[in-house]
């Protein structure tokens, strides 16, 4: 998964929304370092491995970091976890998949998700890249 921030490229629309106080971390991975490893363990032994992206960032690096491709000030929308907590229960009555998906993506928002680093590519240049082609269209 190829930073799903990246994909639907918020900062280009206005603000992004924060999901507890962004301190949570990880290391995202690019989809073309994640194939290089997926593809040199099927090569080799097969085994489980559990890897991340090259550098380790703090959730609200995430949203500065595409705001600062596109050279605006970031906007980031903080949200605390337990409002959207709340929110999930009420709406898991009536959706529960809806319900679940919302407690789920606090979770991981809010959870240090950091793996084995591997590969080369970094967030900040995918955002530079994307920004460019963003210009170019």
């Amino acid at each position: 998964m190829l930073w799903w921030c990246a994909r639907q490229w918020p900062a280009r629309n206005g603000v992004i929304p924060l999901f507890g106080d962004g301190t949570a971390r990880s290391n995202p991975i690019a989809d073309e370092d994640l194939a290089e490893e997926v593809a040199a363990m099927v090569e080799g032994e097969p085994r489980e491995r559990t890897v991340g992206g090259p550098e380790v960032l703090p959730r609200r690096a995430f949203g500065e970091l595409a705001f600062a491709a596109l050279g605006k000030p970031p906007r980031l929308l903080r949200v605390p976890a337990g409002l959207v907590y709340a929110m999930a229960t009420m709406v898991a009555w009536f959706l529960p998949r809806v319900g679940q998906a919302l407690a789920f993506i606090v979770r991981v928002s809010t959870t240090d998700c950091v793996a084995e680093p591997v590969g080369t590519r970094r967030l900040a240049d995918h955002f530079a890249a994307r920004a460019v082609s963003a210009r170019t269209r």
